[in-house]
């Protein structure tokens, strides 16, 4: 799959979710309980309309809260619900390819004064650590860098995510980010520039595949998602 593909495939995705929410925009009920779908469009609808612009591309908020008049709370319990939504919004991130500044949280209040078939999500980005989604491996092996950003950046500057501090490694030298189930890699014309299996890497994002080498000047490096760490 070439990054253009997925692109495309990103586009019609967020199409249809797009159809999807503005025809639950009127939060429709059933047995008095707002359907759950609503809810989580709401959110990702709001996640979409607050998306903001990131050296390394586009970000969202990372903390929502969500105000349900009370004859419209979900069956479950709210904590459920919550860490449900948390889980959904990073997944979808981590699908789009949206940078999230911190760990997703969610939370749900009850609120009289809204009518009863509407629902009102308020967001936030506060930065916190996160866990890595993938780490980039050294030649003997070991965790050098772990990736805790969906897209990082990655150079020498002190607010790179994943710093480098080698004088072939430029400031601001590359990014690197997950989008669709796949680690992607573009350089932000660095000096010394970036390879993947020893092939240059321009402007355009190159697919990252397991046990690829990645050189970042002359710094070599093998990136390891930690799922396939797992298994």
């Amino acid at each position: 799959m070439t990054y253009n593909t997925a692109c495309m495939s990103f586009a019609r995705r967020i199409e249809l979710r797009l159809e999807r929410l503005f025809e639950g925009v009127s939060a429709t009920v059933f047995g008095g309980k707002t359907e759950r779908l609503d809810i989580e469009n709401k959110i990702l609808r709001t996640a979409d309309l607050e998306m903001f612009d990131h050296p390394t591309g586009p970000s969202v908020p990372n903390v929502y809260t969500l105000f349900l008049h009370p004859e419209n709370l979900p069956l479950v319990p709210d904590a459920t619900t919550a860490a449900d939504l948390e889980k959904v919004i990073t997944a979808t991130a981590m699908e789009e390819g949206w940078r999230l500044e911190g760990p997703v949280s969610v939370t749900i209040i009850s609120d009289p004064t809204l009518p009863t078939r509407s629902m009102r999500c308020e967001s936030q980005t506060v930065s916190s650590p996160q866990e890595p989604w993938a780490n980039l491996l050294g030649t003997s092996g070991n965790v050098a860098y772990p990736v805790t950003h969906i897209r990082s950046l990655i150079g020498r500057d002190k607010d790179c995510d994943v710093q480098i501090m080698q004088a072939d490694v430029s400031r601001h030298h590359a990014v690197l980010f997950a989008r669709n189930s796949q680690a992607w890699i573009y350089d932000l014309g660095s000096s010394n520039g970036t390879r993947v299996n020893d092939i240059g890497v321009a402007a355009t994002p190159v697919l990252v595949r397991p046990d690829d080498y990645i050189n970042v000047g002359s710094h070599r490096l093998t990136l390891k998602r930690v799922y396939e760490a797992r298994s």
